[in-house]
């Protein structure tokens, strides 16, 4: 019996610390090869390498990376090129099975490649190969095979655009059905990213201008897509060098500037880089940076729910929330955020009891309102003062599919699971348009058993019991990875693939009508090609990312189909209020078999007040191409003074074969009433220093215009005197625009312009402040007030800055600010860390704030320095350490630590599903009665 309870103990045991072994991301785990290896098994043990780099790549997952040891080695493939020189499975040579691959050497351990063109050189030369090329290794070189696939390989370098898919190619990338609008590649994008990861999409509002918004190894780029076939990229926001970024947008109506207003939330995964707030709202001139959401040093995805994916904007009356998945805390299980301010998410719901084994991996979700509100998430909607729909969340736990209600946000109920066989790893996934159905990604399956690619189909109609429909199997090996829906079209992107789409009229049983293949080089079941698609765009354009060529805008032509395509006949359409909006629906090109299309108003800056909220459904015989018309009422109001306002209708969810046209949203905009102009400071202050300059230091304070813009407009701006330490027009400053003009229709900036004048009398701290006239026909939004500060002390000394050194055995996303006493007579004070060793074991984020926050899971001393600069250029340093110790040894109840991770490593052997996991469970249960 003892013994019995030994085992269960450590069944237990196993399951506690087998959490991190089952995470996808897991990462830098190293493949290993050697010329006396042999190909089979997994390359992962030091012992037992691999022979050749291709098949250790077939092996490995993203993020992991190949170690090779001295020798002589072939490229025997052209894909053998590519594992070579793969950014997201690196390979490394000049190691040594001696040492068991612990340091690389190339100079004691010459690793030779041959079969690769010289142009290759520098590359591999970089990552410790040495290039081999001769008459005996030009075999491949030569080949017609490699000749035609480096020529694919160039292209992917290139711009290109308006390529049609012609006889099954778009120039050199294999199609069908999909033309090739413009290609952006790597190189075009700041500072030559190495690769690419995910990709999401944004509308403007106020201008209808689209953009791609994409990750890379460096940051994330916005490109215009004013001119689809002209790209621009309009700016790039730097972040920590990683693999992994996702990125989502949230744009609302801001009612005071009466502009709509939108940021992009960029999460990072494998660098402790955070969330990134890029501010997107000085488009089409640039982006910025404005801040990061710091509650985790590192995720590996971001979900927005609540919110139409083509635009970003919250879904009536429901509040959008930020989901982060996957992150270094909580056991890596998601977690929400409000978006109220936008630029700082606030918590409102976090899994403080979750642990490793509620990891979320990806996330979706959609609102109900059928009869499962009641049945399954049994919120009861006889009562007004209940719910009338069930908000749920659709959690990728690696698994399985994982169902949770969080209607409630603070606090979430999980509904049911779905599983199904062979699962390796549970990705991501989404949902079709009536919400009964969910296709989810298994990103290892193909790898793990061989598979051709594979979606798994589960129907959701019972949500405390998801039931596996079985799946779609693709032609090839290629892995899939992410997908959207839109209408009765699946876009996924498929890696070595490019992208895949799917008609999904019958959703148990897609079939594929498309594809456009941005790795022509091969269909492999490897980490390269596309990562993500965006088919949300109000244009219709569809945005592919590809890891290794950047970023792909492409048009689908799958929707000429014999029952018709269904679009409104205009896309936007005024009306004044107290009437009723007319919307005409039309079936265009073919009239074959009934179908039926539904639809739904959308608020935008005109909420539930301003129009009689409409859904329901349009339907057409078989042969009726008739329009058919939607009614929406539009209320009056009593407001002498209101903007012009706006709000969408939407279709969705096409039955009977007929596709979705764009455009799929109409825009009905409500005449405004007495609108005026509205002015605004650029900033709030500025400070600067009067003798920085031998003559004098200006200032140029920009002033924007909101609307309306429908007549001219004069505002005059005065000083304010605001106490003893005011400065003096004429003596200490001049003031030269004191009235600030626009005609009508111009928005552009204007500009205020300041001269600080350089005396030689020593004085303190002055301050000017500037305000707007109050007028009758503009409006002032945000503070009336710019305040110049001007510095002009002789007598300044510099900053001091004391520090402590820190130990500490778990080190993550420390707060450096706490370690250190800074003081000085000036406020604006720079700061600037410096991680002085050790940089590939540790990171530093945040480094030119005071509360720098430092990570590092490898132990060691870290030396920082910290230079504190004040606003005349005097500065102060001082440096510390921070010690990670070793993590201590628990006792285990007699059993050595090494003991126990034997008695781990084999039962992670059988432990592959959360399932198995619960059966062992009720087995300990058993065993100890």
């Amino acid at each position: 019996m003892f013994n019995r309870h030994i085992c269960a103990i450590i069944f237990l045991l196993t399951l506690m610390y087998s959490d991190d072994a089952l995470s996808h991301a897991e990462h830098d785990k190293a493949r290993y090869v050697a010329v006396d290896g042999k190909d089979q098994g997994s390359c992962e043990q030091p012992a037992q390498p691999c022979q050749s780099i291709g098949y250790a790549a077939k092996k490995a997952n993203k993020g992991d990376k190949i170690l090779v040891a001295g020798g002589e080695y072939q490229a025997k493939s052209v894909d053998e090129l590519f594992y070579l020189t793969s950014e997201l499975v690196p390979s490394y040579g000049g190691y040594s099975k001696a040492d068991h691959y612990k340091t690389a050497n190339p100079q004691q351990n010459p690793t030779y490649i041959s079969g690769v063109p010289a142009t290759y050189n520098k590359q591999l030369s970089e990552r410790g190969f040495i290039l081999i090329v001769d008459k005996k290794s030009k075999s491949l070189a030569a080949s017609a095979a490699f000749q035609q696939k480096l020529g694919q390989f160039d292209a992917i370098k290139q711009s290109q655009s308006d390529v049609n898919c012609v006889n099954g190619n778009a120039g050199s990338f294999p199609c069908n059905n999909i033309d090739l609008v413009s290609h952006v590649p790597l190189s075009s994008f700041a500072n030559s990213p190495s690769a690419a990861n995910d990709i999401w999409g944004h509308v403007d509002l106020n201008t209808d201008i689209e953009y791609a918004i994409i990750g890379l190894r460096n940051g994330a780029s916005v490109v215009s897509l004013e001119d689809p076939s002209n790209p621009q990229v309009v700016g790039h926001v730097t972040g920590l060098t990683a693999i992994w970024r996702d990125i989502k947008v949230y744009q609302y109506f801001d009612f005071e500037q009466g502009m709509w207003q939108a940021y992009a939330y960029v999460s990072t995964d494998g660098a402790a880089d955070s969330v990134t707030i890029i501010d997107l709202n000085d488009l089409p001139n640039s982006i910025h940076s404005v801040g990061h959401a710091n509650e985790d040093a590192s995720l590996h995805n971001i979900y927005i729910s609540n919110v139409n994916y083509g635009t970003g904007v919250a879904i009536n009356h429901r509040q959008p929330l930020l989901h982060s998945m996957g992150s270094s805390r909580y056991g890596g299980a998601h977690r929400s955020y409000d978006l109220i301010n936008p630029k700082a998410p606030t918590a409102v719901y976090t899994p403080v009891e979750a642990t490793r084994d509620d990891y979320t991996h990806d996330g979706t979700s959609f609102v109900v309102t059928d009869d499962r509100v009641a049945n399954d998430c049994q919120r009861l909607t006889t009562d007004q003062t209940t719910p009338t729909e069930c908000d749920i969340f659709v959690d990728f736990n690696e698994n399985e599919m994982r169902l949770w209600d969080q209607t409630d946000k603070t606090d979430l109920t999980e509904l049911g699971q779905g599983i199904y066989n062979n699962a390796a790893y549970t990705h991501s996934g989404w949902w079709t348009e009536d919400k009964k159905y969910i296709y989810v990604h298994d990103e290892l399956d193909e790898q793990q058993f061989n598979n051709n690619t594979a979606v798994m189909i589960f129907d959701v109609s019972d949500l405390t019991a998801p039931l596996s429909k079985g799946r779609w199997n693709g032609p090839t090996k290629a892995i899939d990875h992410n997908g959207f829906v839109r209408g009765n079209r699946y876009y996924m992107s498929n890696y070595e693939r490019g992208m895949t789409i799917l008609d999904i009229t019958d959703p148990v049983k897609p079939v594929e009508i498309g594809y456009f293949d941005t790795f022509p080089f091969s269909d492999d079941d490897q980490f390269n090609g596309a990562w993500g698609v965006y088919p949300f765009l109000p244009s219709g354009l569809i945005l592919i990312s590809d890891i290794n060529s950047g970023l792909y805008v492409v048009k689908d032509k799958t929707k000429n189909v014999a029952a018709g395509q269904i679009s409104f006949s205009q896309m936007k359409q005024n009306y004044p209020e107290g009437q009723t909006a007319i919307i005409h629906v039309q079936r265009l090109l073919d009239s074959t078999g009934e179908i039926s299309v539904e639809y739904q108003t959308l608020w935008g800056s005109a909420t539930g007040d301003d129009f009689v909220a409409q859904t329901g459904k349009l339907t057409w015989a078989d042969g009726d191409n008739s329009d058919k018309t939607i009614s929406i009422p539009i209320n009056s109001d009593t407001d002498t003074l209101e903007f012009t306002e706006q709000f969408s209708v939407e279709l969705f969810n096409p039955q009977g074969g007929a596709t979705l046209q764009n455009p799929g949203n109409a825009w009905i905009i409500i005449d405004g009433n007495n609108e005026v102009s509205g002015v605004k400071f650029g900033a709030a202050s500025a400070e600067l220093i009067e003798n920085q300059t031998s003559d004098k230091t200006q200032i140029l304070i920009p002033v924007s215009r909101l609307p309306s813009y429908v007549s001219g407009l004069n505002v005059g701006v005065s000083i304010v005197q605001t106490g003893d330490s005011q400065a003096t027009n004429n003596s200490d400053f001049v003031l030269h625009d004191t009235m600030l003009t626009w005609a009508a229709d111009d928005n552009s900036d204007k500009t205020i312009t300041v001269d600080i004048i350089n005396d030689d009398q020593q004085e303190s701290t002055e301050t000017v402040t500037l305000a707007f006239d109050v007028g009758d026909n503009y409006r002032i939004v945000g503070t009336n007030a710019f305040t110049i500060t001007i510095l002009d002390d002789d007598s300044n000394t510099a900053p001091t800055v004391t520090s402590n050194n820190y130990i500490g055995e778990t080190i993550e996303s420390l707060p450096l600010g706490d370690l250190v006493t800074v003081s000085d007579d000036q406020t604006n004070l720079a700061y600037q860390w410096t991680l002085n060793a050790n940089n590939s074991n540790a990171t530093l984020s945040t480094a030119n704030t005071l509360n720098a926050k430092f990570t590092t899971s490898v132990a060691g001393v870290y030396p920082l320095t910290l230079v504190v600069t004040d606003p005349f250029g005097e500065s102060a340093t001082t440096s510390f350490t921070v010690e990670k110790t070793e993590a201590k040894k628990q006792d285990k109840g007699g059993f050595s630590f090494n003991y126990l991770t034997l008695f781990l490593t084999t039962a992670l052997i059988f432990l592959r599903r959360r399932a198995d996991i619960k059966k062992i469970g009720k087995i300990v249960q058993t065993m100890s009665k």
